[in-house]
């Protein structure tokens, strides 16, 4: 989660992860912690525990150093009153809001499973089908969440979760807000910019929550599901800022692997930069997604499907060559002639080594010719004729 806020002298903050090193706890309350961290976020952390049955149940601690913020508190006991008052199959239950430790936490369900973001890390991509089964559990959970008055505003992989059976669940209510409340207080916006709707991106002033705002997420999480990547290039912190304060808003990428235009195009309305363009409703989405995903879903069995994804092991991206080879425009590259009939192609060796043999021989030859001098065409006397001619 990113929190973005304005200074009083006008100066845009980013507020991200928070990591504060302090000693490992033994146990929150009467509940003894097991292993390690599931999670941390920008003011919390969750942590597998036990009761004294041997119960295990997740609990969210609020980080200590932020018991002096106010608005820290109220959204921290805001979240454990929103899930509370939700009661379905696919959200987690919290069960108590209890002191512990020095600061507030929040014991709910355990759920033994994966992410659909750890889901994605495995696949890369979903098929169609499978990515609107997923979108359609979503938006089933959205709309009684609606029903009830509230608005998620943090739609995002990370917080779709598949239990060990492969059921869909909505978690992580931090940033959720009653529809007759209004956002948080001036130049506050809290959520994954990535999956944030344009209207609170570019909100200076109080907005009134909306269903489309989840629509906007839910869309933006369905693109990337089947695209295998985010609608929207990765921006830095300043670019977010800049897109912020300039109120520009990046068109989502062409969508290129979904074959059924209906469903393309219902995707790129529910990421229109406008809330009117989307769908108004999670009930009328839903309907929507309930038309592209296949009549025989038993036969197709998507919690078998997502357990396989999990189960399997990733598949390594193929590695780039180490070698860099020269590009050779293709007119200067050497075109060889076929051999005319009847003659054998050439060897390598007699490619090679022949010709290197015979112009080694003639470079020998032109050496020797040129160092060695040329022989006397005299004779060498003869010592007996040398001696009768001094008689004489």
């Amino acid at each position: 989660m990113t929190s973005i806020s304005t200074s009083q002298a006008g100066n845009p903050v980013v507020t991200g992860t928070v990591r504060v090193k302090t000693p490992r706890k033994a146990s929150i309350g009467d509940y003894k912690i097991v292993g390690r961290p599931l999670g941390r976020g920008a003011t919390s952390t969750v942590y597998r525990v036990q009761d004294s049955q041997g119960q295990e149940f997740a609990v969210k601690e609020l980080a200590p150093q932020f018991l002096s913020d106010r608005e820290a508190v109220r959204r921290f006991k805001q979240e454990f009153e929103i899930a509370g008052r939700l009661k379905h199959p696919g959200i987690v239950r919290t069960h108590e809001l209890l002191e512990a430790n020095g600061t507030l936490n929040i014991r709910m369900d355990l759920v033994d499973g994966a992410s659909l973001k750890e889901l994605l890390r495995k696949a890369r991509r979903l098929d169609s089908d499978l990515a609107c089964w997923i979108a359609l559990q979503a938006s089933r959970i959205l709309a009684h969440a609606h029903d009830n008055d509230v608005i998620h505003r943090d739609v995002k992989p990370d917080n779709l979760m598949f239990s060990s059976a492969g059921t869909l669940l909505l978690g992580d209510f931090g940033t959720a807000r009653l529809l007759d409340l209004s956002m948080t207080r001036t130049g506050m916006v809290m959520g994954t910019p990535i999956y944030m709707a344009p209207e609170l991106l570019k909100a200076k002033k109080k907005i009134t929550p909306s269903p489309c705002i989840d629509v906007y997420s839910l869309g933006a999480v369905l693109y990337q599901a089947i695209e295998g990547r985010s609608p929207f290039s990765a921006f830095r912190k300043a670019e977010l800022l800049s897109l912020i304060y300039e109120k520009t808003f990046q068109d989502p990428k062409p969508i290129k692997r979904i074959e059924d235009p209906k469903l393309a195009d219902l995707i790129a309305r529910c990421l229109s930069r406008e809330p009117v363009a989307r769908p108004q409703t999670m009930a009328e989405l839903a309907r929507e997604l309930k038309s592209h995903c296949p009549t025989r879903t038993a036969d197709i069995d998507p919690t078998a499907r997502i357990r396989s994804i999990l189960n399997q092991r990733r598949t390594p991206r193929a590695s780039k060559p180490k070698t860099v080879a020269a590009v050779v425009p293709a007119k200067a590259m050497p075109v060889k002639t076929p051999p005319p009939p009847g003659l054998r192609p050439q060897t390598p060796f007699e490619e090679t080594w022949i010709p290197l043999f015979f112009f080694a021989t003639i470079g020998v030859l032109i050496l020797y010719l040129v160092t060695v001098p040329p022989s006397s065409s005299s004779t060498t006397p003869d010592p007996g004729a040398a001696s009768s001619s001094l008689t004489r």
